[in-house]
């Protein structure tokens, strides 16, 4: 068993009938309709999904900015029916907006939270993986300021990756302990994988935050399914690496084995997964400078929320 928690931004609009109720109460009207609560320090975070305000998706045309955070949800219990239940309540009232700005953070933990060991060989499958996994990314999507690949960013990742594999594996493979992992993994968040909410005293969970901005209840599972093979399959023994760099075609045989195993084959999918499918619009400069800066110092609503009651994503 593991556990996992999305959280989703998006660009909300109420539908006509909604308006009256829109105008009096704000976004505190996705309430009336969702199975959701305002988030606060004090919510229920592991039985309720929880909506936020989000200044860092960029409003316009009547649509307001808002961020979805899931329960803690596992792999072995039907987490499938609460996102059903939230896109068709959602979808009948409010109109749904994708953005560059919008993406679909997924947190990860095993049960029994993250060894030293599984941290070390995820890392290095996400590394050696990381040019066919962004290649299935948008391409509106690879570029941004805020999800870019850890090796893009970690000066000394980066070194190493391009020293060839076995310098790479020694390099993580001696790693003393999970600080030194982290610290020289993800520099900062704004990373295509966040290792820093797996620190000692952290709340567990390393996030993948490369996905795009969904705007249905299948876009949303099959990126969870995509995120949880990943992880799946980073901790698992049995990888064995191809002797070449790993191609998309490799990482699809990797994903539809791990994802046969953890239960989730019917929800893989690759097709337009690397196609923008959400009306978009195009960022300035100037925008996309304010919007890296408002994500470099956006919080983690669900990795703040186990962090703060000293709760492991795993225990129920």
């Amino acid at each position: 068993m593991a556990s996992f928690g999305v959280e989703i931004e998006l660009l909300i609009k109420p539908k006509p009938h909604m308006l009256g109720v829109a105008a009096q109460h704000g976004y505190a009207c996705l309430l009336w309709r969702l199975p959701v609560e305002l988030y606060n320090e004090d919510s229920d975070y592991k039985e309720k999904w929880q909506v936020a305000a989000d200044a860092s998706i960029m409003a316009k045309d009547g649509f307001f900015g808002v961020e979805i955070i899931t329960s803690i949800l596992y792999t072995d219990r039907p987490w499938e029916n609460q996102l059903n239940l939230f896109w068709y309540t959602l979808t009948d009232s409010f109109e749904v907006r994708g953005d560059p700005s919008c993406g679909t953070h997924i947190h990860f933990s095993p049960v029994g939270g993250f060894t030293l060991a599984q941290l070390k060989k995820l890392t290095a499958f996400v590394t050696i993986f990381q040019p066919a996994i962004t290649a299935l990314i948008p391409s509106g999507r690879r570029g941004t300021d805020w999800c870019h690949a850890n090796a893009e960013v970690a000066e000394g990742l980066r070194a190493k990756y391009m020293a060839g594999r076995p310098v790479l594996l020694a390099w993580i493979e001696g790693f003393s302990d999970k600080s030194e992992l982290w610290e020289n993994i993800s520099p900062n968040k704004t990373v295509a994988w966040n290792f820093r909410n797996a620190r000692e005293g952290g709340c567990g969970t390393v996030e993948f935050r490369q996905p795009p901005g969904v705007v249905s209840n299948a876009a949303t599972k099959r990126w969870v399914a995509i995120a949880l093979a990943l992880f799946a399959a980073g901790i698992e023994p049995w990888l064995a690496y191809p002797v070449a760099a790993p191609t998309v075609e490799d990482l699809k045989i990797v994903l539809e084995h791990s994802a046969s195993r953890i239960g989730v084959s019917h929800l893989l999918s690759f097709d337009g997964a690397s196609e923008q499918t959400i009306p978009i619009n195009t960022l300035s400069a100037e925008e996309r400078e304010y919007i890296t800066l408002l994500k470099a110092q956006k919080p983690s609503i669900f990795a703040e929320n186990l962090e703060r009651r000293g709760g492991r994503g795993s225990s129920p």
